[in-house]
């Protein structure tokens, strides 16, 4: 099982792309950053299929840009003031 830590691909870990300011702060949300397997292989596929190689181009093109959530859980969303 992966660790917050270990790297999904040669720029992205998956502390990257569970993420969360709204978890951080509300314990009852925790939950966040122990996704289920089915969710850590997804996240494995975006980061190795979609997001290094958008990283990779966009490196390429002199621009940068940072990643904020890979994967939000629903109670999360819906905990958010708006």
């Amino acid at each position: 099982m992966p660790q917050p830590d270990d790297q999904l691909t040669k720029t992205f870990s998956l502390s990257e792309l569970i993420a969360s300011e709204t978890a951080a702060r509300d314990p009852a949300l925790a939950e966040q950053f122990n996704p289920p397997a089915h969710v850590l292989d997804n996240l494995q596929y975006l980061a190795e299929r979609v997001l290094q190689q958008l990283r990779d181009e966009i490196a390429w093109s002199g621009r940068s840009r940072a990643v904020k959530a890979g994967a939000r859980r629903t109670s999360i969303d819906v905990s958010k003031d708006c």
